[in-house]
């Protein structure tokens, strides 16, 4: 027995002015499906495994798939089903951090310490987020409370270091740093924060050791060429310097203080036109007023006088901006 079908009305032609909507509908009920079913089965499954579960399945859609997006409204569903999971606020902050909204990144690790406090993760990007916003004094006592919770954690001590840093607790900061180097003694990262501290302690003997630490881990290591090379800018030594500052600059096209210290090092050796394209440089990307104003000086100069050959950095360029 065959089953009878209602005949389908024909679509209207393009010649006759009609339009038809079924490819529309569709690619609407398509698009609705791809939003609502896998956010469905994530509910069913939050529903009978706990929000552990969602937080893993999440961190695999932004980091496996790409699908940060995704990832954000299965943590905005899951928080509605357990709004006291203080880890589900915790990747919920990350995850606006990886869209770019800061602010409520940091609200949700706030929420995240204030369920739980033992929570080490979320002690830690609440200082972090501080830090972020220009606020290196309060994120202090959370980066502290982190450090305390996870010993362990090299990344920890390199932001207490950092956020000490910030306010100028220089010797607390070289501990932090020193401690996150113990802990990591592999990761160039740390002997490059060792190095600036140094420097900014004016300590260049200690600085160049532990940047030539971090270039024996890392050869291509941009932070750790540039300090070299500004070691050696520093002490009248451009020729030198140049092949370090060069390289970090190749490295790191979009810093503006590479390009600042590769043209001063292009200026001290008379090579004005080549210095001037890269301060210029400096100054198209440059975010710090520091660094655009150091800029800004010496073009300045390179405009109103030749340099003499020989040529002498300034004492400007012994401290970083």
């Amino acid at each position: 027995m065959s089953i009878s079908k209602t005949p389908r009305p024909e679509s209207p032609s393009p010649a006759s002015g009609g339009k038809s909507i079924h490819s529309g509908n569709g690619c609407l009920w398509g698009c609705l499906a791809l939003l609502v079913l896998p956010i469905a089965f994530i509910i069913l499954i939050s529903l009978t495994a706990g929000p552990q579960l969602v937080q893993a399945g999440s961190r695999k859609l932004s980091s496996n798939l790409g699908r940060s997006d995704l990832s954000l409204q299965i943590l905005e569903v899951a928080e509605l089903i357990w709004p006291d999971s203080a880890g589900l606020h915790d990747d919920l902050g990350k995850a606006y951090l990886k869209i770019g909204d800061s602010a409520q990144a940091a609200g949700e690790f706030n929420t995240a310490v204030r369920i739980d406090s033992s929570l080490a993760a979320a002690q830690n990007n609440l200082g972090v987020a501080g830090l972020a916003a220009g606020m290196p004094l309060e994120a202090i006592p959370h980066l502290q409370a982190a450090a305390e919770l996870d010993p362990g954690s090299a990344q920890v001590y390199t932001n207490l270091g950092l956020a000490y840093q910030a306010i100028g607790q220089l010797e607390k900061a070289q501990a932090s740093f020193q401690h996150a180097a113990d802990l990591d003694p592999d990761g160039p990262d740390a002997w490059i924060n060792l190095g600036r501290n140094a420097l900014a302690r004016r300590d260049q003997i200690a600085a160049q050791g532990y940047f030539e630490k971090a270039l024996t881990l890392d050869a291509g290591n941009a932070p750790g060429l540039q300090g070299l090379g500004l070691i050696l800018l520093a002490s009248d030594r451009p020729a030198d310097a140049l092949t370090y500052l060069k390289a970090a600059s190749a490295l790191q096209p979009l810093d503006s203080s590479g390009h600042l210290y590769f043209g001063l090092a292009l200026a001290a050796l008379n090579q004005k036109a080549q210095a001037r394209i890269e301060l210029q440089r400096a100054l198209s990307i440059s975010t710090d007023p520091a660094i655009t104003e150091l800029a800004k000086a010496r073009l300045e100069s390179l405009n109103a006088a030749p340099l003499a050959s020989s040529g002498q950095p300034g004492g400007e360029i012994k401290k970083s901006p």
